[in-house]
This record gives structure tokens, C-alpha cells and sequence, in this order.
């Protein structure tokens, strides 16, 4: 094991060194503690004092040397350890080697062999976490590593060049830069019109990646902004009649539409900015215009007719949707709906059961404090029902039926 001590000096030396480094500098350091050495101490000398932020110091100024950035694809294991360690030092470090990593791209060879370095070890979700949840404030500096016309450019080649592997290799700009999500969006808006109908996992892909980013306020608002916004995707297939081969499409969009209609997000974020609160609407209302359904409501129905996954995935959206006065409204007018979500007898499984109770809880609570529609007359048995199956709970109980005196016939003399 290495001496902490000495690790400690030379570190602390080289982190604070007031010129730049240059290879040689790298080089020389690198020859008497290899990375290996600094990423275990790193990992199991964390008790010693001052060590671990001297660590993270000398290895951001080392990769940030030609040497120590060519070094960074050896080591991208060490990395996606990083990006999910305790440590906040040490995410914001695993956030800047990946930084270094795009920041020496000079021709189009890394450029590809980086994308498939960070899809392979999965790190997009893990770089989406640490920029969208604010766990590390170099989340933002990764966001802002190139200015916006450069990043327009390096995203459409990257994009035409890994358009043949699959969507995911776009979302990387979502981790990358913050000024890039409108051309994510924009970018997987465009290949959603171009796709094929038979391409169902790419479809798949794109919708759950939406439906990733419709989590957060941020994303939500971008997917529902603009004249053409890109959000329609997801609500055409999350209401299209797809038969069998596209339960798939249509179970991602319903999910997805459940996310950027608040479902992961607190209660305070869950209703949007006006225009993208307009566009929600408009979009829903006209794709039922377009379909047999004619209505929301029949839409939401048709949903809630489908099998137990869909119906989950249902009344995970609508718990979400009934917040806004109306949709509230197109699920009181319709009384299927209604009896659906009351019905205890509806679902037979543990999870079915918590779904429904959750949805008719939210449809419930937005009717007690919506006096626009609580206030209407037609509404109040509505009220009353849903009220009643909100004090009987999620499970199915059978009835008890009370014990009747058997009374034999030679004891009637």
C-alpha cells in the first residue's frame, strides 16, 4: 500500500503547482503514483485528513494535461464508480474527467470511439442524474463545455453518424451540455417523424427518452413549448389504436406522458408554465378529435378497457393529468371512468389495486378543491362516490355476512 504521507505531498504539490503542467510534469507524477494507486486511495483512505480533496484537485489539473486526458478511456470503469460514489468532491470530479474527455475530440474517429465509450458503461443516465437532480454543481459546467453553435455542429454529426445504434447515443447531449436540449429534443423530434412503424424498439427508446426528460420541470416545459412541440409524439402513441405489436410503443408513451405530466416531480411541479399547460391540452383534445373516441374521456376509457399492465400505466397518468380543471371535468362527465377507479373489483393484484386507489385519491382530492366543478350538481354523486371509496381503501375485502341461527326442526316443539 502506498505511503498516505508521501501521496499526501506530492499531490498537494502538484494540485497547487501555480503554472500549467505540462506532459512531462504529468508524466513524471504519473511515474511515481499511477492512477491505479490514486484511485484506490481515493477509495479506501478517505479517513486520512485532507487527503481525498487533495486527490480530486491534482486529478482534475492531470487530466487536463494532454497526457492525462489520452489516459481517461483506460479508465472509465474508475469513472462510472465515481459518477455514483457518496462523495460529492468526487462526483464533481468524475463530471469534469468526463469534460476533459470531450474537450480533446479533435477529429471524427473520438469523436464516435467517446460516444460508444460513455453508452457502453452507461453513464448517460448517471450524468443526467448529477446535472437535472443538482446533486454537483459541475453538472452545470459539463452542460456548458462548448458554446452553442459549436455544440449544434458536433451534435448533427454525431447524430448522423450513430443514427444506425440507436437513439441513445443522442441523449448523451442531455448529460453534455445544457444548451444542447432543445437540439436533443429537436433531434429525436425529427427521427420520431422518420421512423418506420415496423422500427418498435428504436420507437420505444425514443418515447422512454422523453419520457426521461419530461421528469423535470426543465424537460417537460422544452417537450411541451413551440407551435409543433415535441411531446406530440407521445400522446399520439399513448392514445393510437396499435393492436398487439405496439403495446410496447404505446406502454412507454403512457408512461412517458404520466412523467411530463408530473408523476415523478413534487406537488408544487406539477403544473407547468401557461404555454406548455395550452399546448398539453390542445394536443390531447386534438388527437381525440382525430380518433373514434372524439373526447379525452373516451381516450382516457379506452385506456382503462386494456389489459392490467395498461390500465397501470393509466391510472399513473390520469393521477397526474386530473390535477389540471380539465381533465377533471372530461373524467367527471364520463361515468365508466368513474366506476372504474371506485370499483375495488377492478384489479385483482397488489399493485393493480394501489394504482386504481391512487388515481381515484387524486381524481378525489382535485374535485374537493376544484370549486368550479364541485360546485356543479351533476357532480355531487360523483363526489359521494368517489368519496366513499377513498375511506374503503386499495384492496378488495369480501363482505362479511353475518352468522344466521340455524334453527333445526325438532327444536321448534
Amino acid at each position: 500500500m502506498v505511503d498516505s504521507s508521501q501521496l499526501l505531498e506530492a499531490a498537494s504539490d502538484f494540485a497547487h503547482y501555480t503554472g500549467a503542467h505540462s506532459d512531462d510534469s504529468a508524466r513524471d507524477f504519473l511515474n511515481r503514483f499511477p492512477l491505479p494507486v490514486i484511485f484506490s486511495a481515493l477509495q479506501t483512505q478517505f479517513d486520512v485528513p485532507g487527503l481525498e480533496n487533495t486527490l480530486v484537485t491534482c486529478l482534475e489539473r492531470l487530466f487536463n494535461t494532454k497526457l492525462g486526458a489520452s489516459l481517461i478511456p483506460q479508465y472509465m470503469p474508475f469513472v462510472q464508480v465515481g459518477l455514483q460514489a457518496d462523495s460529492q468532491a468526487v462526483r464533481s470530479l468524475a463530471c469534469k474527467t468526463v469534460t476533459c474527455l470531450i474537450e480533446n475530440l479533435d477529429n471524427d474517429h473520438k469523436v464516435a470511439a467517446s460516444v460508444r465509450l460513455i453508452k457502453d458503461f452507461n453513464m448517460y443516465p448517471l450524468l443526467l442524474d448529477c446535472f437535472i437532480k443538482g446533486m454537483i454543481s459541475s453538472g452545470a459546467l459539463l452542460m456548458q463545455s462548448y458554446p452553442p453553435r459549436i455544440l449544434d455542429r458536433r451534435l448533427q454529426e454525431a447524430w448522423a453518424r450513430a443514427t444506425k445504434e440507436g437513439l441513445m447515443h443522442i441523449c448523451c447531449a442531455i448529460k453534455l451540455i445544457k444548451s444542447g436540449v432543445k437540439v436533443v429534443i429537436s433531434s429525436i423530434d425529427g427521427r420520431l417523424q422518420s421512423l418506420d412503424a415496423l422500427d418498435r424498439d428504436e420507437c420505444e427508446t425514443a418515447l422512454e427518452s422523453l419520457g426521461h426528460m419530461g421528469s423535470y420541470i426543465q424537460g417537460a416545459t422544452l417537450l411541451l413549448s413551440g407551435s409543433s412541440p415535441a411531446a406530440r409524439h407521445v400522446i399520439d402513441a399513448a392514445f393510437e389504436g396499435q393492436g398487439p405489436t405496439g403495446h410496447g410503443k404505446q406502454l412507454a408513451a403512457l408512461h412517458a406522458l404520466g412523467n411530463i405530466s408530473g408523476k415523478t416531480r413534487s406537488e408544487n411541479s406539477i403544473i407547468l408554465n401557461a404555454e406548455a399547460e395550452v399546448n398539453l391540452r390542445r394536443l390531447i383534445y386534438e388527437t381525440a378529435s382525430r380518433s373514434t373516441k372524439l373526447t379525452p374521456s373516451g381516450l382516457f376509457l379506452s385506456v382503462l378497457q386494456q389489459d392490467s399492465e395498461m390500465r397501470l400505466a393509466g391510472y399513473r397518468m390520469l393521477s397526474e393529468l386530473v390535477a389540471r380543471p380539465w381533465c377533471l371535468m372530461e373524467i367527471c362527465s364520463k361515468q365508466e371512468i368513474i366506476n372504474k377507479v371506485t370499483d375495488p373489483s377492478t384489479e385483482t393484484t397488489k399493485i393493480g389495486m394501489e394504482g386504481r386507489y391512487d388515481c381515484c385519491k387524486a381524481i378525489h382530492k382535485s374535485l374537493t378543491v376544484s370549486s368550479r366543478v364541485s360546485a356543479n350538481p351533476a357532480f355531487a354523486g360523483i363526489a359521494a362516490k368517489l368519496q366513499e371509496a377513498v375511506e374503503m381503501g386499495p384492496y378488495l375485502i369480501k363482505r362479511h355476512v353475518e352468522a344466521q341461527p340455524a334453527v333445526m326442526t325438532a327444536d321448534r316443539f
